[in-house]
């Protein structure tokens, strides 16, 4: 089956409703016949909490493993790896900033070009009397090729350094060979992963990172409200947990309590054991299809008409890299108005949607890309956050930008759809 004829298929409800949807690294679009086999196990399934030892139980906690194995198998992670469920990536790094035996002697080396829920580690860390330090961009928003560096300016540290695979703002693809750099150098490194797997191979035992971290509805649109945490065991055995819940412990008085092993130890309450289960159909679609690097020929092809069509349109201004060496299926970039100044994102997004075109306004939770390609130093972030504390986001003008990401759903003519609503604009 062609993108085309799939297309017409699983997403007959974009065609239908001819909605150009182009924010995939928000969210993702799932396919029909995922959806009708997870209603099929619905409606033929007797689920219970996995924590109880009955039928209904028992059966659930096969699927939830059977899953487990899936994805474990899917990232290649062998014997090597751990996978957490948690409520989406952010709640996957959480577990690493809260559970990371930090100290004064830690070193935390973080992207500028990070997540928010990447840069919110750094406050467990601070509060440990961690050292924060931030991993600088050039001009084309790539890091920097001077880890080395950055860590040999604290010798003796325990450091870690955090980065992103793929930028959720730019579409940058920083180089994965600075995971081995890294660990040369001593660190422990946490990779963002969030923006990369829905269109690239995650193979971890080539790439070998500590940790990474997912949210399943950007891979393929389904479910909402589940990720996981794809941790290294040795790592994992590190980790000190700060608190204990239901399911976490096998055994608690009212003085101690002792936890349980492995993912379990992790896995605070009751798991989503009615959504987990349809992850199978999920990846076994994917496969399907031919693997995650089908989903990326498609949509590298897709944004290179995209990237150029929009650098050929007078008064737009792209972020980041100007080709597709090394460079995922995000473009961020701003119409100039005829002073030569951004039209506010808010305003972008209130004219496409008139045009049921579904796209992306602000900095995507990604302050330090943002902040580097508007030209704002540390004073001018200081600003905005004082006025933030009084003012809302449209009050303070706080800048931004337009992002379209492309998908397994799109197409020629969404990108067309596009570039024809930007020029409208300019004009």
């Amino acid at each position: 089956m062609n993108f085309k004829e799939l297309r017409t298929k699983e997403f007959a409800r974009l065609v239908d409703q001819q909605h150009v949807y182009v924010d995939y690294t928000g969210g993702g679009q799932c396919p029909a016949s995922v959806m009708q086999q997870y209603s099929d196990l619905l409606q033929t399934t007797a689920f219970g909490n996995p924590h109880s030892y009955n039928p209904t139980s028992l059966h659930t906690t096969e699927l939830i493993e059977e899953v487990r194995g899936m994805i474990l198998d899917f990232y290649n992670a062998k014997d090597d790896y751990t996978l957490i469920f948690t409520q989406n990536a952010s709640g996957a790094l959480k577990i690493l900033g809260e559970s990371y035996p930090w100290g004064e002697n830690s070193l935390y080396i973080i992207a500028r070009d990070n997540h928010n829920s990447v840069l919110g580690i750094r406050e467990y860390a601070k509060k440990a009397g961690a050292t924060v330090q931030y991993w600088e961009l050039d001009d084309e928003l790539r890091l920097q090729n001077n880890l080395g560096e950055l860590i040999g300016q604290h010798p003796g540290k325990d450091v870690v350094v955090a980065y992103p695979a793929q930028s959720n703002f730019s579409g940058v693809m920083h180089s994965l060979e600075y995971v081995e750099r890294a660990h040369q150098l001593g660190a422990t490194v946490f990779l963002d992963t969030a923006a990369f797997v829905p269109t690239h191979t995650l193979d971890l035992q080539a790439i070998q990172p500590d940790a990474a971290c997912v949210s399943f509805y950007k891979v393929l649109g389904f479910p909402t409200g589940i990720g996981a945490l794809l941790i290294r065991n040795d790592l994992l055995e590190k980790l000190e947990k700060a608190w204990f819940a239901g399911g976490t412990v096998r055994g608690v008085s009212l003085e101690d309590h002792v936890l349980e092993r492995g993912h379990e130890s992790f896995e605070d309450g009751t798991v989503n054991y009615a959504l987990i289960p349809g992850l199978k159909y999920v990846y076994e679609f994917i496969e399907e299809l031919g693997g995650v690097e089908k989903i990326e020929e498609h949509v590298t092809a897709l944004t290179a008409k995209a990237l150029e069509e929009l650098q050929q349109i007078e008064n737009v201004v792209v972020y980041g890299p100007k080709t597709m060496d090394n460079h995922g299926a995000t473009v961020a970039f701003n119409i100039l108005d005829k002073a030569g100044a951004p039209i506010h994102y808010g305003e972008i997004e209130k004219l496409a949607y008139d045009k049921k075109i579904s796209l992306r306004g602000g900095c995507f939770c990604n302050p330090g890309a943002g902040s580097k390609s508007f030209g704002l130093d540390s004073a001018s972030m200081q600003g905005l956050l004082g006025k933030l504390k009084t003012h809302s986001k449209e009050d303070a003008a706080v800048p931004g930008a337009i992002r379209v990401s492309f998908g397994i759903a799109n197409s020629e003519e969404d990108v067309n759809a596009v570039i024809d609503f930007v020029k409208s604009v300019v004009q």
